[in-house]
């Protein structure tokens, strides 16, 4: 594995904390224990965990880093801390979002990785084909000549004309340091097909904005409409009409209903899904793709705009074979009925925390001692560091007011064209009311944001964070003198 040396603090005037919270982690590293680091925004802990992970790797107690976040800007400043300290590392998000053949395209993720797995069978990927071909140094100089993940994968695919995913994923065999997404870690059949050649008790694991573990679905959950579900019986008969046992189940998930407010239990074993009919419905999947690629005559541009929905039903029932997860139902605010394969406890965050040799949840606000303990039941030993003990500013907190607003709630029960209306002339007042610099109005998901935006008058002052690279947005919010950023 790279980076034989020894490494220093990249800069010259440490913050106060940073180096306290770096001796903190180093005499806790022998421990096999949970560190969770409080440590709030502004303060620099990126850099601070990841100078004491190579420092813990100089000792010996392990030889490699995964440090997992949450979405694919905030891989950004984990990379340019790496670059700063030193260590070669590899960096891993969407295959689809990477791929030059599926940009621009409408394939869903499930639709990409079938189509993937069959020009590559076929040998018909020459991106995939040349990244075999590739030397590992020759993929590490573009990562060392570029300062974020989407320059990286673009200039991967455009200079090398290689598959950056293939070609990163190569990497992580060989670098001290792997930067992933949540799903790589906090998704079985993601890790297993990807990394699980990385051996857990050898690893330090970081979690970032480690907050988001309390709210387990929303990292580990999936979910799948009732519409879909009808479009995907509708392939079935299409292209496998033979099977009738398998639609009948899929007619009676399907025809799911919920009366009340809140998440409904559905016995899936009543509905007839076990691991048998799970199974088929992975091969059915599998065979419809291959039909619809066959019926595209080869052509892969048309095969990247097939969205088949067998697929998404596939990945979602392959979920609730998972003896820790539940089937359940719940209604929109638009009146429609969503499926939910959720866990049903806290056991899997402990299974995959208990893997690791060391483990760092950091946050602004992580969780707390007592839940990770008591809730969530790890037995390894926990410690709390928070670095306001070492006399480091909360920049947020003492440079900042807050301002309550009662009159309207994003609440998923509450979501309807009278909250929307509300909200966008609150962001219209917010903004004429302020003086030059960047209004950010965050919003818990797209689906708010753009039912919001639609009323909003102030969209021609605004830029909204479609899922372009940080470096982008940020240049374009620096060339304005006063901004609405919607993200």
């Amino acid at each position: 594995m790279a980076n034989e040396k020894e490494f220093v603090f990249p800069y010259e005037k440490p913050r106060i904390g940073q180096l306290e919270l770096v001796k903190s982690i180093l005499n806790l590293s022998g421990k096999n224990s949970v560190i969770v680091v409080a440590a709030p925004t502004g303060f620099g802990k990126t850099v601070s965990v990841l100078y004491s992970a190579v420092k813990v790797i100089e000792m010996g107690s392990i030889d490699r880093i995964l440090y997992v976040v949450r979405t694919r800007n905030e891989l950004d400043p984990v990379i340019k801390e790496a670059k700063s300290i030193g260590i070669d590392f590899t960096v891993i998000y969407s295959g689809r979002k990477m791929c030059p053949l599926a940009i621009d395209k409408k394939i869903s993720n499930e639709g990409f990785w079938a189509i993937c797995s069959i020009l590559r069978l076929n040998n018909s990927c020459q991106y995939y084909n040349k990244a075999k071909l590739t030397s590992i140094e020759t993929i590490i100089d573009i990562l060392r000549k570029f300062e974020d993940h989407y320059s990286i994968a673009k200039n991967l695919a455009n200079k090398l004309n290689i598959c950056p995913y293939f070609s990163l994923l190569s990497l992580s065999e060989e670098t001290s340091l792997t930067i992933a997404t949540y799903p790589y870690l906090f998704k079985e059949h993601i890790w297993f097909s990807t990394l699980s050649h990385i051996d857990p008790s050898k690893t330090m694991l970081v979690v970032d904005e480690a907050h988001n573990i309390v709210n387990i679905g929303s990292v580990m959950g999936d979910s799948m409409d009732i519409e879909s579900i009808k479009m995907a019986i509708e392939e079935i008969r299409r292209f496998y009409s033979h099977d009738d046992e398998v639609v009948k189940v899929l007619n009676r998930l399907s025809m799911v209903k919920v009366n009340e407010k809140g998440y409904k239990y559905v016995n899936k074993s009543s509905i007839g899904i076990d691991k048998a009919f799970i199974e088929s419905i992975s091969s059915i999947a599998t065979d419809i793709a291959l039909k619809t690629v066959l019926r595209v005559k080869g052509s892969i541009d048309e095969a990247m705009n097939i969205d088949l929905k067998i697929l998404k039903l596939s990945k979602f029932l392959n979920s609730l074979s998972n003896q820790y997860f539940d089937l359940f139902a719940s209604t929109t605010f638009n009146g429609t009925i969503e499926l939910f394969a959720l866990p049903i406890s806290f056991e899997p965050i402990k299974n995959i925390v208990e893997l690791f040799k060391l483990v760092i949840l950091m946050s602004g606000t992580p969780p707390s001692k007592e839940f990770l303990v008591d809730v969530v039941k790890i037995k390894k030993s926990v410690s709390v560091v928070d670095v306001e003990d070492f006399g480091a500013s909360n920049y947020i907190r003492e440079n900042s007011s807050a301002v309550i607003f009662s009159n309207a709630t994003t609440s998923y029960r509450s979501r309807d064209e009278h909250v929307y209306k509300t909200y966008s002339e609150l962001i219209d007042e917010v903004y004429k009311v302020s003086g030059n610099g960047i209004i950010m109005t965050v919003y818990p998901s797209y689906d708010v944001m753009w039912n919001i935006l639609k009323y909003t008058k102030s969209m021609e002052f605004s830029v909204i964070d479609k899922g372009e690279p940080l470096s982008v947005i940020k240049d374009i919010l620096f060339s304005r003198n006063k901004v609405i950023l919607h993200t």
